[in-house]
């Protein structure tokens, strides 16, 4: 599948969470009609910019990329997903996300690859070499009112953190839930790929 999706968001990234940004503390504070649980395994490939988000996403089987379009004072960005596209994929396409990343030259089978670990395997092939992390995910995300809070523990390489994020089309929303709660506690927004830049 391949779609064009668009939203604001606003994550937090830091050792760990504090009070009040568990799971537990925001289903009680949050009225959510869906709450979803899971585990994620993705491998990052890692470019020359924090506005470009390609990823394996093992779950799935599939080639992800987004894109920010945009970043306000206070630390809201807006990004598209430009592609969701199950493996394999085709070669011109592979040649267009790899140019995402500062790779000009793609391995010639790379559009054969009908599975995450076949793509890595030829991926690795390619000189100069890709940059690249696995992430692996345990997140737990509400739907209130059309807005996406989530909360999430993460291991990349040898490092463990945390993320809070909120996510939605109107980016006075996300102010308007940020303000009640301590976000001071968190930090300066970031995004994964800022993080991860570190990690590969």
């Amino acid at each position: 599948m391949t779609l064009s999706y668009e939203a604001w968001e606003c994550r937090y990234i830091l050792p760990t969470l504090p009070a009040g940004f568990a799971r537990a503390d925001l289903v009680q504070r949050f009225p959510a009609s869906h709450i979803d649980d899971l585990r994620e395994v993705d491998v990052y490939l890692l470019g020359r910019t924090p506005s470009v988000n390609v990823k394996l996403r093992r779950r799935t089987n599939a080639l992800k990329v987004k894109v920010r379009r945009a970043r306000t004072d206070d630390g809201l960005e807006r990004w598209t997903t430009d592609m969701d596209t199950t493996l394999p994929v085709a070669k011109e396409t592979w040649h267009e996300v790899l140019r995402l990343v500062g790779v000009n030259d793609a391995d010639p089978n790379l559009h054969a690859c009908s599975n995450v670990n076949a793509a890595l395997e030829a991926l690795s092939r390619m000189t100069p070499a890709l940059d690249s992390v696995v992430v692996d995910k345990h997140r737990a995300t509400l739907v209130v009112d059309g807005m996406r809070l989530e909360t999430a523990t993460v291991s990349a390489g040898d490092r463990r953190f945390a993320s809070f994020a909120a996510e939605a089309a109107d980016p006075d929303a996300i102010r308007r839930v940020l303000k009640t709660l301590k976000t001071a506690e968190l930090g300066r927004p970031t995004n994964y790929i800022e993080v991860l830049v570190g990690a590969a």
